[in-house]
């Protein structure tokens, strides 16, 4: 079994659950499942019946590993979007810049 890698929050991830909490969703910070299944998705997204997968990135690439599982989650037809901008923020919580 490989070393487990410390529980990482990107230095936006705050911003962004404020912006999508603000739009009324649901959000649950999903680092420690990284902990036991690498790879997988920073937060989810609960809204009016859908659950949303998303990856947080500030500055850094998607790992390797993470982008094994979002292949494997693609696969089954679920899309993992990447934010790293406010915009991005919006436009998969469905929003528009004010």
């Amino acid at each position: 079994m490989s070393p487990r890698r410390a529980c990482r929050k990107d230095a936006n991830q705050d911003l962004f659950v404020d912006i999508w909490q603000r739009l009324g969703y649901f959000v649950q910070d999903c680092s420690a499942v990284a902990q036991i299944i690498p790879g997988f998705p920073d937060v989810m997204l609960a809204r009016r019946g859908t659950l949303t997968l998303v990856e947080i990135k500030a500055k850094s690439e998607i790992r390797p590993e993470q982008m094994i599982y979002h292949r494997k989650l693609e696969a089954h037809g679920v899309i993992v979007p990447v934010c790293r901008t406010y915009a991005e923020a919006l436009a998969i919580a469905g929003a528009r810049a004010a």
